[in-house]
């Protein structure tokens, strides 16, 4: 073989064993599990009398996922959510929160009274469900956004 024939072999090898690694690096970080990134129940009594939640984030913005952050506020039996859906290889557009996001508390599942239309790959909005009475713990649903196929969040 030539230097030339040599180098072109070894720089293929180098090319696939690289890129073998990152494929399995990215992959295994995408694997999520949802409620792994549920963080800590934090009640953030600062906010001018309203009861605010830490914000949980699940997915990534790699090749067909999407990163999905919810931040919570509520104030009495009304709870205000702040969406940001990032992606880089999916159309948010397709996804019409009032169908795939359900809040859930003491065994119920309701649909928000209004939330953003996503379009584009950077959305962000704030999502309205209006309760019976006030409540200290939920969660959330998204059910169809890759490449989660069901997201939780909870509070």
């Amino acid at each position: 073989m030539t230097d030339f024939e040599n180098y072109l072999v070894y720089g293929v090898i180098a090319f696939l064993v690289i890129g073998g690694i990152y494929t399995f690096w990215e992959n295994d970080t995408n694997v999520n599990d949802a409620n792994a990134k549920v963080a800590p129940n934090i009640k953030n009594n600062d906010l001018n009398g309203y009861s605010g939640f830490a914000p949980v984030l699940t997915g990534t913005t790699g090749e067909g996922d999407v990163e999905i952050s919810l931040t919570p506020v509520v104030d009495g039996s009304v709870i205000k959510i702040q969406i940001a859906a990032n992606t880089h290889s999916v159309d948010l557009s397709q996804f019409d929160l009032m169908k795939i996001i359900k809040l859930v508390y003491e065994n119920k599942k309701i649909s928000p009274v209004s939330a953003p239309k996503l379009s584009g790959h950077h959305a962000n909005g704030e999502l309205v469900f209006n309760l019976e009475k006030e409540i200290n713990s939920f969660a959330v649903t998204i059910e169809g956004i890759p490449k989660i196929n069901e997201r939780l969040f909870k509070w």
